[in-house]
């Protein structure tokens, strides 16, 4: 992945305290905007991120409304995982599925995908994605 590609790209972490050097050091070499989720202050992740936000991650809707609000491009979350490669996707098309809210949220992540549809529709839907 080039690192035009991901420079502005808007990060959003939560957790990750055991690989913070990798995951910011990852960042600043390609451009990208990291954004610190979660309830503990003093976390390593909020100390050295370019946003910091204080907030209950198991919210979903409030998760749903931050990620929107705050242009997210991606999500890391993790606990301790080494050898981390980010990729970001891309899809040029415009793919809607039935989901629980009454205005439809894009780019959930797959879990989203496999609570609504069914595994053929799933397959059709990341045949149409590419890695950036």
């Amino acid at each position: 992945m080039k690192s035009e590609e991901l420079k502005g790209k808007r990060l959003a972490v939560f957790g990750a305290n055991n690989v913070v050097d990798e995951v910011t050091a990852y960042a600043r070499r390609h451009g990208i905007v990291l954004v610190s989720v979660g309830n503990v202050p003093e976390a390593q992740m909020h100390q050295v991120s370019d946003e910091q936000y204080y907030m209950d991650c198991t919210d979903e809707a409030a998760m749903l409304r931050f990620f929107k609000e705050k242009h997210i491009d991606g999500l890391l979350s993790c606990s301790g995982e080494m050898g981390i490669n980010l990729q970001f996707l891309r899809c040029n098309e415009d793919i809607r599925y039935r989901q629980r809210c009454d205005e439809f949220v894009p780019d959930l992540s797959i879990i989203d995908l496999m609570m609504y549809c069914s595994r053929d529709e799933i397959h059709d839907m990341l045949d149409r994605y590419h890695f950036l």
